[in-house]
Protein backbone atom coordinates (compact mmCIF):
# COMPACT_ATOMS: atom_id res chain seq x y z
CA UNK A 1 0.00 0.00 0.00
CA UNK A 2 1.01 3.38 -0.46
CA UNK A 3 2.11 5.62 1.90
CA UNK A 4 3.26 8.90 0.31
CA UNK A 5 1.35 10.49 -3.13
CA UNK A 6 2.64 13.35 -4.79
CA UNK A 7 -0.17 14.94 -7.23
CA UNK A 8 1.74 17.26 -9.54
CA UNK A 9 4.84 15.64 -11.27
CA UNK A 10 4.80 17.91 -15.01
CA UNK A 11 5.96 15.16 -18.40
CA UNK A 12 8.50 17.48 -20.05
CA UNK A 13 10.87 20.60 -20.15
CA UNK A 14 10.75 23.87 -18.45
CA UNK A 15 12.78 24.93 -21.31
CA UNK A 16 10.99 23.83 -24.69
CA UNK A 17 12.92 20.90 -26.02
CA UNK A 18 16.34 20.92 -24.37
CA UNK A 19 17.44 19.47 -20.94
CA UNK A 20 19.08 20.46 -17.95
CA UNK A 21 22.55 19.59 -19.61
CA UNK A 22 21.67 20.73 -23.12
CA UNK A 23 21.36 17.04 -24.35
CA UNK A 24 17.71 16.85 -26.05
CA UNK A 25 14.86 15.62 -23.94
CA UNK A 26 14.87 12.12 -23.96
CA UNK A 27 11.40 10.05 -21.42
CA UNK A 28 13.86 7.00 -20.84
CA UNK A 29 16.28 9.67 -18.96
CA UNK A 30 13.47 11.68 -17.91
CA UNK A 31 11.96 8.52 -16.16
CA UNK A 32 15.05 7.06 -14.46
CA UNK A 33 15.72 10.69 -12.88
CA UNK A 34 12.31 11.00 -11.62
CA UNK A 35 12.43 7.96 -10.21
CA UNK A 36 15.07 7.72 -8.43
CA UNK A 37 14.72 10.96 -6.84
CA UNK A 38 11.42 9.67 -5.76
CA UNK A 39 12.67 6.57 -3.90
CA UNK A 40 15.60 8.58 -2.82
CA UNK A 41 12.31 10.63 -0.94
CA UNK A 42 9.93 7.58 -0.29
CA UNK A 43 7.58 8.59 -2.63
CA UNK A 44 5.95 5.51 -3.33
CA UNK A 45 3.49 7.32 -6.83
CA UNK A 46 2.82 10.00 -8.68
CA UNK A 47 0.09 11.83 -10.57
CA UNK A 48 1.41 12.43 -14.07
CA UNK A 49 0.19 15.91 -16.15
CA UNK A 50 1.69 18.34 -18.87
CA UNK A 51 4.30 20.37 -19.39
CA UNK A 52 3.10 23.90 -20.07
CA UNK A 53 6.26 24.86 -22.17
CA UNK A 54 5.57 22.77 -25.04
CA UNK A 55 5.11 24.26 -28.63
CA UNK A 56 2.02 25.24 -29.95
CA UNK A 57 2.55 25.79 -33.31
CA UNK A 58 0.40 23.52 -34.46
CA UNK A 59 -2.43 24.73 -32.29
CA UNK A 60 -4.68 22.53 -31.32
CA UNK A 61 -1.76 19.01 -32.57
CA UNK A 62 0.24 20.91 -30.17
CA UNK A 63 -1.82 20.26 -26.80
CA UNK A 64 -2.50 16.41 -28.19
CA UNK A 65 0.56 15.97 -28.54
CA UNK A 66 1.30 16.96 -25.04
CA UNK A 67 -1.65 15.31 -23.98
CA UNK A 68 -0.19 11.65 -25.84
CA UNK A 69 3.20 12.53 -24.34
CA UNK A 70 1.84 12.09 -21.04
CA UNK A 71 -0.02 9.19 -21.67
CA UNK A 72 2.89 7.52 -22.91
CA UNK A 73 4.92 8.14 -20.20
CA UNK A 74 2.56 6.81 -18.11
CA UNK A 75 2.61 3.36 -19.67
CA UNK A 76 6.25 3.46 -20.30
CA UNK A 77 7.17 4.48 -15.75
CA UNK A 78 3.66 1.30 -15.02
CA UNK A 79 0.93 2.16 -13.01
CA UNK A 80 2.42 1.17 -9.68
CA UNK A 81 4.46 4.28 -9.77
CA UNK A 82 2.10 6.56 -11.51
CA UNK A 83 -2.16 5.52 -11.31
CA UNK A 84 -3.25 8.56 -12.75
CA UNK A 85 -2.78 10.97 -15.65
CA UNK A 86 -4.70 14.14 -16.21
CA UNK A 87 -4.05 16.12 -19.69
CA UNK A 88 -4.69 19.78 -20.90
CA UNK A 89 -6.82 22.06 -23.21
CA UNK A 90 -6.37 25.20 -24.74
CA UNK A 91 -9.43 27.19 -24.01
CA UNK A 92 -8.40 29.26 -26.83
CA UNK A 93 -8.30 26.50 -29.27
CA UNK A 94 -12.60 26.70 -29.49
CA UNK A 95 -15.25 25.06 -27.71
CA UNK A 96 -15.71 22.00 -30.11
CA UNK A 97 -11.94 21.30 -30.03
CA UNK A 98 -11.45 21.32 -26.47
CA UNK A 99 -14.25 19.36 -25.83
CA UNK A 100 -13.49 16.85 -28.44
CA UNK A 101 -9.99 16.16 -26.86
CA UNK A 102 -11.10 16.32 -23.41
CA UNK A 103 -13.24 13.39 -24.76
CA UNK A 104 -10.38 11.41 -26.08
CA UNK A 105 -8.05 11.94 -23.23
CA UNK A 106 -11.03 10.21 -21.47
CA UNK A 107 -11.73 7.13 -23.78
CA UNK A 108 -8.08 6.79 -25.74
CA UNK A 109 -5.84 7.66 -23.34
CA UNK A 110 -7.56 6.73 -19.90
CA UNK A 111 -6.92 10.37 -18.20
CA UNK A 112 -8.36 10.53 -14.65
CA UNK A 113 -8.72 15.02 -15.00
CA UNK A 114 -8.03 17.89 -16.48
CA UNK A 115 -5.65 20.42 -15.54
CA UNK A 116 -4.83 24.13 -16.30
CA UNK A 117 -1.95 26.47 -16.28
CA UNK A 118 -3.31 29.87 -17.29
CA UNK A 119 -0.61 32.09 -16.88
CA UNK A 120 1.47 29.82 -19.53
CA UNK A 121 -1.80 29.41 -21.91
CA UNK A 122 -2.21 32.69 -22.54
CA UNK A 123 -5.73 33.15 -20.79
CA UNK A 124 -7.23 34.58 -17.99
CA UNK A 125 -8.59 31.53 -15.57
CA UNK A 126 -12.02 33.73 -15.04
CA UNK A 127 -12.22 33.87 -18.76
CA UNK A 128 -15.57 32.50 -19.80
CA UNK A 129 -14.27 30.14 -22.55
CA UNK A 130 -13.95 28.10 -19.62
CA UNK A 131 -16.91 27.42 -18.76
CA UNK A 132 -17.82 24.97 -21.19
CA UNK A 133 -15.26 22.73 -20.60
CA UNK A 134 -15.52 22.82 -16.66
CA UNK A 135 -19.36 21.59 -17.73
CA UNK A 136 -17.62 18.94 -19.51
CA UNK A 137 -15.32 17.89 -16.30
CA UNK A 138 -18.34 18.11 -14.22
CA UNK A 139 -19.96 15.60 -16.92
CA UNK A 140 -16.91 13.03 -17.28
CA UNK A 141 -16.85 13.06 -13.24
CA UNK A 142 -13.59 14.51 -13.04
CA UNK A 143 -11.46 16.49 -10.57
CA UNK A 144 -10.46 20.05 -11.90
CA UNK A 145 -6.48 21.24 -11.29
CA UNK A 146 -5.78 24.97 -11.43
CA UNK A 147 -2.64 26.43 -10.74
CA UNK A 148 -2.80 29.30 -8.55
CA UNK A 149 0.74 30.64 -9.10
CA UNK A 150 0.99 33.72 -6.38
CA UNK A 151 2.78 35.79 -8.98
CA UNK A 152 0.39 35.78 -11.75
CA UNK A 153 -2.52 37.83 -11.90
CA UNK A 154 -3.75 35.35 -14.79
CA UNK A 155 -4.32 32.80 -11.92
CA UNK A 156 -5.42 35.12 -8.91
CA UNK A 157 -7.44 33.76 -5.72
CA UNK A 158 -10.55 36.05 -7.44
CA UNK A 159 -10.53 33.98 -10.65
CA UNK A 160 -10.39 30.42 -8.70
CA UNK A 161 -13.61 31.28 -6.48
CA UNK A 162 -15.94 32.33 -9.73
CA UNK A 163 -15.37 28.57 -10.94
CA UNK A 164 -15.85 27.28 -7.08
CA UNK A 165 -19.12 29.13 -6.54
CA UNK A 166 -20.61 28.48 -10.12
CA UNK A 167 -19.75 24.55 -9.62
CA UNK A 168 -20.75 23.07 -6.72
CA UNK A 169 -20.32 19.90 -7.76
CA UNK A 170 -17.21 19.61 -8.94
CA UNK A 171 -13.89 19.10 -6.69
CA UNK A 172 -11.39 21.46 -7.65
CA UNK A 173 -7.32 20.81 -6.49
CA UNK A 174 -5.92 24.30 -6.00
CA UNK A 175 -2.14 23.96 -7.40
CA UNK A 176 1.12 26.11 -5.83
CA UNK A 177 -1.50 27.40 -3.42
CA UNK A 178 1.40 27.96 -0.28
CA UNK A 179 3.81 29.30 -2.73
CA UNK A 180 2.94 32.97 -1.07
CA UNK A 181 2.11 33.94 2.69
CA UNK A 182 -0.48 36.59 1.44
CA UNK A 183 -2.13 34.54 -0.75
CA UNK A 184 -2.20 31.57 1.42
CA UNK A 185 -4.06 33.48 3.31
CA UNK A 186 -6.58 34.82 1.32
CA UNK A 187 -6.75 31.10 -0.21
CA UNK A 188 -7.91 30.12 3.20
CA UNK A 189 -10.59 31.82 3.80
CA UNK A 190 -11.91 30.59 0.15
CA UNK A 191 -11.69 27.60 2.09
CA UNK A 192 -13.73 28.30 5.08
CA UNK A 193 -16.27 29.90 2.20
CA UNK A 194 -16.37 26.89 -0.20
CA UNK A 195 -15.78 22.82 0.53
CA UNK A 196 -15.20 22.05 -3.11
CA UNK A 197 -11.64 23.13 -3.24
CA UNK A 198 -8.65 20.84 -1.48
CA UNK A 199 -5.18 22.76 -1.39
CA UNK A 200 -1.85 21.07 -2.73
CA UNK A 201 1.40 22.27 -0.90
CA UNK A 202 3.96 22.87 -3.93
CA UNK A 203 6.24 24.61 -2.76
CA UNK A 204 4.67 26.10 0.84
CA UNK A 205 5.81 29.36 1.95
CA UNK A 206 7.31 27.80 5.59
CA UNK A 207 6.95 30.51 7.70
CA UNK A 208 3.78 30.32 9.81
CA UNK A 209 3.83 26.36 8.90
CA UNK A 210 1.40 26.93 6.53
CA UNK A 211 0.40 23.34 6.02
CA UNK A 212 -0.50 22.55 9.14
CA UNK A 213 -2.61 26.13 9.69
CA UNK A 214 -4.67 25.06 6.49
CA UNK A 215 -5.02 21.26 8.20
CA UNK A 216 -6.32 22.81 11.45
CA UNK A 217 -9.03 24.79 10.31
CA UNK A 218 -10.01 23.36 6.98
CA UNK A 219 -9.68 19.67 7.70
CA UNK A 220 -6.31 17.05 6.55
CA UNK A 221 -8.97 16.12 3.71
CA UNK A 222 -8.66 19.50 2.34
CA UNK A 223 -4.83 19.47 2.03
CA UNK A 224 -3.11 17.14 -0.72
CA UNK A 225 0.26 16.37 -0.80
CA UNK A 226 2.34 17.60 -4.09
CA UNK A 227 5.62 19.26 -5.45
CA UNK A 228 5.58 20.27 -8.54
CA UNK A 229 8.67 18.11 -10.33
CA UNK A 230 9.84 18.33 -13.56
CA UNK A 231 13.27 16.77 -13.99
CA UNK A 232 14.32 18.83 -17.32
CA UNK A 233 15.88 20.69 -15.27
CA UNK A 234 15.09 19.59 -11.79
CA UNK A 235 12.71 22.06 -10.06
CA UNK A 236 14.17 21.33 -6.40
CA UNK A 237 16.67 18.74 -4.80
CA UNK A 238 14.61 17.83 -2.08
CA UNK A 239 10.69 18.28 -1.85
CA UNK A 240 10.53 20.72 1.32
CA UNK A 241 6.88 20.54 1.89
CA UNK A 242 7.25 16.72 2.22
CA UNK A 243 9.94 16.94 4.86
CA UNK A 244 7.87 20.28 6.73
CA UNK A 245 4.91 17.27 6.61
CA UNK A 246 6.91 15.17 7.73
CA UNK A 247 8.81 16.77 10.67
CA UNK A 248 5.25 18.29 11.98
CA UNK A 249 3.25 17.67 14.87
CA UNK A 250 0.27 16.74 12.23
CA UNK A 251 -1.45 13.29 14.33
CA UNK A 252 -0.66 10.09 11.85
CA UNK A 253 -4.58 10.32 10.82
CA UNK A 254 -3.73 13.57 9.42
CA UNK A 255 -0.40 12.93 8.00
CA UNK A 256 -1.89 10.11 6.07
CA UNK A 257 -4.96 12.16 4.57
CA UNK A 258 -2.58 14.74 3.48
CA UNK A 259 0.33 12.05 1.54
CA UNK A 260 -2.57 9.55 0.50
CA UNK A 261 -5.36 9.10 1.78
CA UNK A 262 -7.13 12.16 -0.05
CA UNK A 263 -5.46 11.43 -3.38
CA UNK A 264 -7.04 7.92 -3.24
CA UNK A 265 -10.49 9.76 -2.31
CA UNK A 266 -10.27 11.90 -5.09
CA UNK A 267 -9.81 9.53 -7.64
CA UNK A 268 -12.46 6.76 -5.91
CA UNK A 269 -9.17 4.11 -5.90
CA UNK A 270 -9.08 1.07 -3.76
CA UNK A 271 -8.19 2.07 -0.26
CA UNK A 272 -9.73 4.86 -0.15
Amino acid sequence: MWECVDIHHHVGTLDVGASADGAPWTMERDLEARLALMERYAVDAAALMPAFHFERREGPRSVSRANDRVAQYQRLGGAEQFPIALGTVDPLMGEDESVAEMRRMRDELGMAGVVWHHRFQNVYMSDERMDPLLRTAEAFGWPVFLHVFPESTMEAPWTLEKWLERFPGVTFVALDSLMAFTQSRYLLSLGHRYDNVLFETAGAFPVGRLIRSFVRELGAHRVIYGSDLYMSPPTYDSPSPLLEIRASDLTPVERHEVLVGDFLRLFELEGA
